[in-house]
């Protein structure tokens, strides 16, 4: 009884918490907030020109190093021409693409052909070399020559020289026409390929809208 009398004393002289209730927002006040974030919003936001800007200019940087690699990647014909039945001439034309020309060489009165590995520079740190197969012709009269723009790890330049060989000493016809087309190299420019194609459609669709 006295517990519960000193119980009713406590609770009406101890100190009551105030409420805590939010502030109240006018309906100004968050439509002045939401206006600030929207500006805050737009002006982070990249201007659409700009926007356009890069995505042309990463294109065409895609697209420039995919041109590089076909240029300076070209393929190559060989054709061999049998002026008079003991000459042959050996062009060798690199291609863009395999249409536009990039440069010419003519090799006269050609008597044979071969492929050998050359001998390239030693890595560091280890006995190893870097080599690779390319195409010899050999003049009757004058210095061996190194067909421009045919080498590679794989066995074509020498399957080329046996070709040649074959329609010096044996064939009859008139004329041979061989490609030398660096396939794996071709490949890797895909890719570049593949992203300087979508930044063009990413750049029209942009331009349209």
């Amino acid at each position: 009884m006295a517990k519960a009398e000193a119980e009713k004393t406590y609770a009406r002289i101890a100190p009551t918490e105030p409420e805590c209730h939010p502030p109240a927002v006018n309906a100004g006040e968050l439509k002045w907030q939401s206006k600030s974030k929207k500006q805050v919003r737009a002006a982070k936001a990249m201007p659409k020109w700009q926007a356009l800007l890069m995505v042309a200019a990463i294109g065409a940087a895609f697209l420039f190093g995919a041109g590089l690699i076909f240029w300076t990647q070209a393929p190559a014909a060989v054709r061999c021409d049998r002026v008079s039945r003991d000459r042959v001439d050996v062009t060798v034309e690199c291609r863009f693409l395999g249409f536009h020309t990039i440069s010419t060489e003519t090799v006269p009165d050609v008597i044979n052909a071969f492929g050998v590995r050359e001998a390239g520079s030693k890595k560091s740190g280890s006995g190893s070399s870097f080599s690779q197969n390319v195409l010899l012709l050999n003049p009757r009269q004058g210095a061996q020559r190194r067909a421009s723009g045919i080498a590679s790890q794989l066995n074509r330049p020498r399957a080329m020289a046996r070709q040649i060989d074959e329609f010096i000493n044996v064939s009859s016809e008139r004329s041979l026409t061989l490609w030398y087309v660096p396939w794996l190299l071709h490949l890797l420019a895909l890719p570049f390929v593949f992203v300087a194609l979508l930044m063009l459609f990413v750049l029209g669709k942009g331009l349209l809208l």
